[in-house]
């Protein structure tokens, strides 16, 4: 629903049940599901289940997520279901370098070829809150068989106020 908006869809109930446990120091694993109403029709509803995991050790950590989305269709129970996955690791190299990688895809049942994505970042740590990053990104949008590349250079100031 939009927030600042008058013109919203009608309201739906929605149930989500979530939860987590770290079974050894460092990892954590989580699941969540949630079923409810979606789009502006009463007859529809989705169902969204994902799983996550993080695992830290040494100067590594390592983050994981699968997704499961089905929606309902029309009366007719013609539905759409996506999934996807991502893993993604950050290495620090020396006390102010670091880098990182993520691989990703996403999959729609009514497409052929299902979204991709590789990533790979260096890091510098300049002070605490400020980092130099370089990084490159290729996609591979759904039902393409070629691949998008972008490079980036960002500066990052990240402070906490609390």
């Amino acid at each position: 629903r939009r927030v600042f908006s008058d013109a919203n869809p009608p309201r739906f109930a929605q149930v989500m049940v979530g939860g987590g446990f770290s079974p050894v120091f460092g990892m954590r694993i989580g699941a969540t599901v949630a079923r409810g109403g979606w789009a502006a029709a009463p007859d529809r509803s989705a169902t969204l289940v994902s799983v996550e995991g993080e695992y830290g050790f040494r100067y590594t950590k390592v983050t994981a997520e699968w997704l499961r989305d089905a929606f309902d269709g029309e009366a007719s129970g013609a539905g759409v279901t996506a999934s996807g996955w991502y893993a993604q690791a950050v290495q620090t190299l020396a006390p102010r370098w670091f880098v990182s990688g993520r691989i990703e895809r996403v999959s729609i049942d009514a497409v052929a070829r299902p979204f991709a994505g590789i990533e790979e970042t260096l890091g510098y740590r300049v002070t605490r809150e400020v980092t130099i990053r370089a990084g490159h990104r290729a996609n591979r949008g759904f039902d393409r068989s070629s691949w998008d590349h972008q490079a980036s250079v960002s500066l990052v100031w990240a402070r906490r106020w609390m």
